[in-house]
């Protein structure tokens, strides 16, 4: 697994998450017996197709767990790699952080919102990266 948590200048932080390297493997195993639990009910039913289709969402649905996603924070803000996807967001765009034991989420209101799972950001910490000096870093830029 590629963990760059080093610093390219005095005020980046860079990290890259991977959830399937770093979950334990029983919670990989009990997804696996999922996808095979959907093959199992697509062949039983004699609609192949329904279940591939099935097997396909649930993948595409699963597929931040399977791939990893880097995370860059500097002082331009914050971006986001996934995939052939890229991201960056100004320090302007956050009103809010909470920290949790598994990362650390970014708001754009200033209170909690029903509306916070769809436009706030959540920086998922791998098991090498350093919390407290990302935490250090968001406070600089975030109210």
């Amino acid at each position: 697994m590629n963990t760059d948590r080093g610093m390219s200048n005095a005020n980046t932080v860079k990290w890259t998450s991977l959830p399937i390297a770093e979950e334990p493997l029983s919670k990989t195993l009990v997804l696996f017996c999922i996808v095979l639990a959907f093959f199992t009910a697509a062949s039983f039913t004699f609609s192949l197709s329904y279940g591939m289709a099935t097997l396909v969402l649930l993948l595409l649905s699963l597929v931040r767990y399977f791939f990893p996603t880097s995370y860059e924070i500097s002082e331009k803000g914050i971006t986001v790699s996934f995939f052939i996807f890229k991201r960056h967001r100004d320090w302007n765009t956050y009103l809010r952080y909470a920290l949790h034991k598994d990362g650390i989420y970014l708001s754009p209101f200033k209170t909690k919102s029903r509306l916070d799972s769809f436009r706030g950001d959540f920086l998922k910490f791998n098991k090498d990266s350093d919390p407290i000096k990302v935490l250090t870093t968001i406070k600089k830029y975030v109210p």
